[in-house]
């Protein structure tokens, strides 16, 4: 008797699992990888603020790359169960990709004297983190 116990309230278990919550679970587990980029972002920008330009590029070069990789990686591995985790991790996969080929371009024009390249690369980065943040504004919100 009590094996039929545990497999009845198992497939109950299963039953209630809600697809859609599944899949909000694990966008919202891909952000968390995001996290280290930020704060590698976060920390170039500071030195470049006070004039390190070599070490800010050091940074992303050393940091960024690899954590905007994980973060890609991230998102590439998720398995949604529903057509709205799968439209959404699609967005996220081209939100992260294009922060990840950012990261490049922004170590370049760091290490570079154009001023005009360094600053199209900074509103660039601005531009993907209010859409970082819209995006897991979204995701956290739906349905």
């Amino acid at each position: 008797m009590e094996r039929r116990g545990l497999i009845a309230l198992t497939a109950l278990v299963l039953a209630c699992t809600n697809p859609e919550e599944s899949d909000r679970r694990d966008l919202n587990a891909a952000f968390d990888v995001d996290a280290p980029l930020d704060h590698a972002l976060a920390a170039a920008e500071a030195e470049s603020k006070a004039g390190h330009d070599d070490v800010a590029a050091d940074l992303l070069k050393r940091t960024a790359e690899a954590a905007a990789n994980a973060a890609v990686d991230a998102a590439n591995a998720l398995a949604p169960r529903t057509p709205w985790g799968r439209d959404e991790k699609a967005k996220l996969v081209a939100l992260e990709s294009e922060r990840r080929d950012e990261v490049a371009r922004y170590e370049s024009a760091l290490r570079g004297d154009d001023l005009d390249k360094r600053l199209a690369a900074l509103e660039k980065q601005l531009e993907l983190e209010k859409r970082v943040v819209a995006f897991s504004g979204e995701i956290r919100r739906a349905r």
